[in-house]
């Protein structure tokens, strides 16, 4: 593994960690919810009370990973629909607790397929939440655009090119995030 590589892992552990202290001392009041800005921006945007609910709900890592990818989108110049989905990416990630969480990042990208010695059904989830996210979204009442967005990401990670310049940005915002 190459030392870039091992970095960006490190820091994606770091910043799971971070977002279950941030969330822990949130309980005080002492701070903000991690990615609670994502869910007022989920409302600004019109985002029905199934999705906002569901963020509110999300893994303290996903809240705040989404928020990050948002805030980077939006000075980008992207679109309301980009942030949106970007703020929706991780959210069918939703029951994996923190542990399964850092094996994956440590053994690697989903792509590779490493056995992982956890929950089985955690595991799985952490593989195809890319390609459930777009159910999810539809489910939950986002605009079809959004959903669109989130089936091209789908294809981006699974390594397969989805013509779509937006999700491509996003795609790869996603994966340089930690590393930044």
């Amino acid at each position: 593994m190459t030392q870039s590589r091992m970095r960006h892992r490190s820091t994606q552990v770091a910043q799971h960690l971070l977002a279950i202290v941030q969330e822990g001392i949130s309980s005080f009041g002492l701070a903000k919810r991690p990615g609670a800005a994502g869910a007022a921006r989920l409302r600004e945007l019109g985002a029905p009370d199934a999705i906002c609910e569901r963020f509110a709900l999300a893994h303290p890592a996903d809240r705040a990973s989404g928020m990050r990818l948002a805030i980077q989108l939006r000075s980008a110049g992207a679109t309301p629909h980009e942030e949106y989905a970007a703020l929706l990416h991780d959210l069918s990630k939703a029951g994996v607790g923190l542990l399964p969480r850092i094996l994956h990042v440590l053994a690697g990208s989903p792509r590779l397929h490493l056995p992982l010695r956890v929950d089985a059904s955690a595991t799985l989830r952490l593989r195809t939440h890319a390609a459930e996210a777009p159910r999810l979204a539809a489910q939950c009442g986002a605009p079809t655009e959004v959903v669109e967005l989130l089936e091209a990401l789908a294809l981006e990670e699974d390594g397969r090119a989805s013509h779509d310049v937006r999700a491509r940005r996003l795609y790869a915002l996603d994966s340089a995030e930690a590393a930044q």
